[in-house]
């Protein structure tokens, strides 16, 4: 049997600022490296047989941590958040009236000015892993991706409802083991 682990990267500063930064590239903190260090003494017992990561900075720092060789994937992006990037959550988030009403009434149809389709994106990330899981159905194979992506592959293999995109909470370096029961996908934390 096949495992995808996912782990998302570590601490950043702007994590920190609670700003969107799905395709602003700004590198781990001190806590993020140290995170990082520490999700990979987590995994240790885990022999990776191949490794992916987002082409983004705070991806790459982490899996760095690994130890391992690894590959650039660009499907493992963030969502793109567009003109949002580099803005308060708070803004978009606001139960005031105003601009974000379309994104609060149409949220699972939603695209953000300037970047991604919510739904596609959602689709996307789900098919990503289920070609991972496809293609790799023997060994384990490790990705480091970001909160958004992670989310979106697990609901769009799960329960395939856009809405729920961010319902699972992923904090940074968080880990998931994925795999397959027949065409289900399964997921644990690890």
């Amino acid at each position: 049997m096949g495992n995808v682990y996912m782990v998302r990267h570590g601490q950043t500063d702007l994590t920190l600022q609670h700003v969107f930064c799905g395709s602003l590239n700004p590198p781990l903190n001190e806590l993020g490296m140290d995170t990082a260090k520490k999700a990979a003494v987590r995994l240790a017992g885990v022999v990776f047989d191949r490794a992916f990561c987002s082409p983004l900075l705070r991806c790459q720092m982490t899996i760095q941590q690994f130890g391992v060789e690894y590959e650039i994937d660009e499907a493992l992006r963030e969502l793109n958040f567009g003109t949002y990037e580099g803005k308060p959550y708070a803004g978009l988030y606001a139960k005031t009236p105003g601009e974000n009403d379309e994104y609060r009434k149409y949220w699972p149809n939603y695209t953000f000015p300037g970047g991604d389709n919510v739904p596609a994106y959602f689709r996307a990330a789900g098919e990503t892993l289920r070609r991972y899981l496809r293609d790799y159905p023997q060994g384990n194979t490790l990705l480091v991706a970001h909160a958004g992506f992670m989310g979106a592959a697990l609901g769009a293999a799960t329960h395939g409802d856009p809405a729920r995109l961010f319902e699972l909470r992923i904090s940074p370096c968080d880990g998931m083991r994925v795999w397959l029961e027949g065409e289900t996908v399964r997921f644990e934390r690890v």
